[in-house]
């Protein structure tokens, strides 16, 4: 059994639609309500904790989604304020509220990964080769990052040791802030590694084994065969797919 964390702050909109992107409809229906239904059908599924505007996704409050709580600053913070709903010794998957074509195959797929290793692992995140995105979804425009074992592209969903994910939240948002400084970036992986990655010779292991130092982040990358784990709708292409495929 695994309870989720759906992070749904995100108001940005896409393309002219200014709105919380989670409710820009596809089919007539509010995104986020096909990736709440794909996981309300889950066995594995326990609760749901929706971080979003109370007044906007009062609606959703139903079956398994049992919280919905007010959304704060950043990634971390959000994901703080959704982890006082759930146990220390718990693992969560944390998503993103703009998946609407993640299917149970790719969930469960995911979630046995994981399995053998939870007890060592601080976190699980998913990655897509280019190959198995583009047999998907042709038309598709994704972000790839050469790595050893091919161009890959990263999902949108996580699998969290809850405990650990408190002690390291400060952390993961101070390296995700050095994105906006690539010198400060730089010193902190190193050049070396950096020259690694642009030639795409850094293996998963590596990558893996960095952030752990750098951040204290036990952290390990699988591998998914399905495209839809690293699909998101972020701009109006994507809505096209979406409406396309559902």
């Amino acid at each position: 059994m695994v309870n989720v964390l759906i992070l749904a702050g995100d108001s940005k909109g896409i393309g002219e639609q200014k709105i919380n992107k989670a409710l820009i409809r596809i089919k007539e229906r509010p995104m986020i309500e096909y990736e709440l239904e794909t996981l309300e059908k889950m066995e594995e599924v326990g609760k749901i904790v929706l971080i979003a505007p109370k007044e906007e996704f009062s609606y959703l409050k139903r079956g398994k989604v049992e919280v919905i709580d007010e959304p704060v600053g950043t990634l971390a913070e959000n994901f703080l304020k959704g982890a006082q709903y759930f146990d220390d010794a718990e693992h969560i998957f944390l998503m993103s509220a703009d998946i609407p074509m993640i299917t149970e195959t790719s969930l469960i797929h995911f979630l046995d990964a994981c399995q053998n290793e939870k007890e060592n692992i601080d976190m699980f995140y998913p990655v897509v080769k280019q190959e198995d995105c583009l047999k998907a979804y042709p038309s598709v425009e994704r972000t790839y990052f050469r790595l050893k074992e091919g161009k890959v592209t990263g999902g949108n969903v996580f699998y969290v040791n809850v405990g650990r994910g408190k002690i390291l939240a400060g952390r993961v948002d101070e390296f995700l802030e050095y994105r906006k400084k690539p010198l400060k970036m730089a010193s902190k992986l190193g050049f070396s590694f950096l020259i690694q990655m642009a030639l795409g010779i850094c293996s998963m292991k590596t990558i893996e084994d960095k952030v752990a130092k750098i951040i204290g982040l036990r952290g390990k990358m699988i591998l998914s065969p399905y495209a839809e784990i690293g699909t998101d709708v972020d701009k109006p292409s994507d809505l096209l797919l979406a409406e396309e495929i559902l």
